[in-house]
């Protein structure tokens, strides 16, 4: 993203650019970043919550409980979800500026219910052409879906 124009994009592009546009808030991000980095954090938590159940068994089975490995792992779990909160609202709101929406429809998500699946339909639309958050992504170039 050297020009500062939202791209197509696989998993690991998604990815890298989750991370290098840590706290940047202005531009926007195709469905491609957005859905890969999304289904990255899943499959990260789904991993981990598995490490974290087979070594409660193992711990339970060997020492009867209260382990301390358990609970550092569950520490570097919540300390890394608090360093992804920002770079996470970053890219929503990118993504809501791609498809034409001011980054403040992120507080829809507030509205019990009705909001997340507004913002859900949002963040599903296809994106539109240039507007005031910067061109548009070229079609003919990377992942689309």
């Amino acid at each position: 993203m050297t020009d500062g124009s939202p791209r197509y994009v696989g998993i690991i592009d998604a990815v890298k650019l989750f991370f290098k546009n840590y706290a940047h808030f202005k531009g926007r991000s195709t469905r491609s970043e957005f859905w890969w980095t999304q289904l990255f954090i899943v499959c990260l938590y789904i991993a981990l919550f598995m490490i974290i159940g087979i070594a409660g068994g193992i711990s339970e089975a060997t020492s009867g409980g209260g382990d301390i490995f358990l609970g550092i792992l569950m520490l570097i779990i919540m300390v890394g979800s608090l360093g992804l909160v920002i770079p996470s609202l970053a890219l929503c709101i990118r993504r809501l500026h791609d498809v034409g929406k001011s980054g403040m429809f992120y507080l829809i998500s507030f509205v019990p219910y009705v909001g997340s699946i507004i913002l859900l339909i949002f963040y599903a639309m296809p994106s539109v052409g240039a507007n005031e958050y910067g061109p548009a992504a070229d079609p003919n170039t990377g992942n689309r879906f």
